[in-house]
C-alpha cells in the first residue's frame, strides 16, 4: 500500500543549516541542522529531487543548491530562483554528474567549492 509522505516547506524557525545529505540508498535528500537534527529537504508538491542524470529532478535540486549557496545557507525554504535568474552552470553540471550520484554529506563550504569548479 502506498502512503503519502509530506516534505516541509522550510526548516523550523530555530533550525540552522549545517549540511546537505544525499542518501542514495533511500533516494532521499536531507538537511542536517547545527543541532544534528535531520530534516527532509523542503520540496514542492510532485517536484522531487534527483542527481546523476539530466531532467526535472536534478534541475530542481540544482536550483535548491544554487539558492542555498547564494543565501549563504540562510534560505532553506522551497521555491525557485528569482525571475530571470538561472542555475549556476557548475552546480548543474555537478548535480547531473556521477559525482553527485552517491551517498554523501556536504557542508556549505563544500557546496561553494563545487560552484567554483
Amino acid at each position: 500500500m502506498d502512503l503519502p509522505t509530506y516534505a516541509p516547506l522550510d526548516l523550523r524557525p530555530d533550525d540552522v543549516f549545517a549540511s546537505l545529505v544525499i542518501d542514495r540508498i533511500s533516494d532521499l535528500f536531507w538537511i542536517r541542522t547545527t543541532a544534528g537534527t535531520l530534516s527532509f529537504l523542503p520540496e514542492h508538491h510532485s517536484r522531487g529531487y534527483d542527481v546523476g542524470r539530466a531532467g526535472g529532478g536534478p534541475g530542481a535540486f540544482a536550483e535548491y543548491v544554487h539558492k542555498l549557496i547564494a543565501s549563504d545557507g540562510q534560505d532553506t525554504a522551497i521555491g525557485g530562483l528569482p525571475h530571470g535568474q538561472h542555475v549556476d552552470p557548475h552546480v548543474l553540471a555537478w548535480v547531473t554528474s556521477q559525482d553527485a550520484n552517491r551517498t554523501q554529506e556536504l557542508t556549505l563550504e563544500q557546496l561553494k567549492a563545487i560552484q567554483r569548479r
